[in-house]
């Protein structure tokens, strides 16, 4: 029976610590930065809900589940079986339009709402807290320096070190190539990432009282002379669309592109969208005509 040689153990053992050390960096990344895939769901109980003012009322959340930058937006409020994403950095939302949007003003303190901006105090429905996991701003750090201590001990003991080497360039030089390529050919693909990223962890709140005031207010001197009436009307399209498919099924009021309008929260969201899939189709544009522009040139 043949054993194995001591080196070619060692290297075997250098090789799976890698692979650990680079599946916990990608993990805690993900977590660092998304929230996910470390969660946990905390009961909120009803008798220790205060109310601030307006539609919020304040909930005791423990400070180490307190969610912080990109993380909070992750978070969920729970109504029962009802699922709430409407997150916020301005505690203002919560107290002025309710409707399930929830904030973390300060660290072991949740501001939320009920989705009808009833009192949950007496509604009679149950609330829950879904957070992600806090990370020490250490941990993504030492899990970058235990992955280039674990590369440096695996080309160490590696029995031919060049060739080792060699082949560590070789197939990040593949990988590279393959992204670039990627990349070069379908450009849409990374500058639609920020819209993404935005679309599923932030709710389509407008601050701008302008803007609000130009997509809602009736045709009128304000938002034909005073504003482009390129952007005030034509963006109201997608209302009329969400409008019109509610209409079929659950009978809501139609309003033409000049008349006071009501938007749905689906209208807002398709309008964001559509806003965004202009974006990045003049990103692509002017990406795709700045390349070729040098690359024909340059011949």
């Amino acid at each position: 029976m043949r054993r194995k040689h001591p080196d070619q153990r060692l290297f075997r053992f250098t090789v799976f610590a890698v692979v650990v050390a680079a599946c916990t960096l990608v993990l805690c990344a993900l977590q660092g930065i998304f929230g996910y895939p470390f969660r946990k769901t905390i009961a909120l109980v009803t008798t220790k809900f205060v109310r601030v003012e307006g539609s919020a009322y304040s909930a005791p959340l423990l400070a180490q589940y307190t969610p912080w930058g990109a993380q909070a937006a992750s978070a969920r409020l729970y109504e029962d079986t009802t699922v709430s994403s409407l997150y916020s950095q301005r505690a203002t939302s919560v107290s002025r339009f309710g409707k399930g949007i929830f904030s973390f003003p300060e660290k072991g303190q949740l501001l939320f709402s009920a989705s009808d901006n009833s009192d949950p105090r007496t509604n009679g429905r149950n609330y829950r807290i879904e957070v992600p996991r806090r990370l020490s701003k250490g941990v993504l750090p030492i899990c970058f320096i235990a992955w280039l201590m674990t590369v440096t001990i695996h080309l160490l003991t590696s029995p031919d070190r060049e060739k080792a080497l060699l082949t560590w360039r070789e197939r990040a030089g593949f990988v590279l190539a393959a992204v670039l390529r990627l990349v070069g050919t379908w450009p849409a693909i990374a500058l639609s990432i920020p819209s993404i990223y935005l679309l599923f962890f932030y709710p389509p709140l407008w601050k701008d009282v302008d803007a609000l005031g130009q997509l809602t207010a009736p045709a009128s001197v304000l938002n034909i002379l005073h504003s482009p009436p390129l952007y005030c009307f034509p963006a109201r399209i997608p209302f009329l669309i969400t409008s019109w498919i509610a209409n079929i099924w659950m009978n809501r009021s139609l309003y033409g592109v000049f008349e006071q309008q009501q938007p749905s929260l689906e209208g807002i969201f398709l309008l964001v969208i559509v806003q965004h899939i202009a974006l990045i189709s003049a990103l692509t544009y002017t990406v795709v005509s700045l390349t070729s522009n040098r690359l024909s040139g340059a011949f």
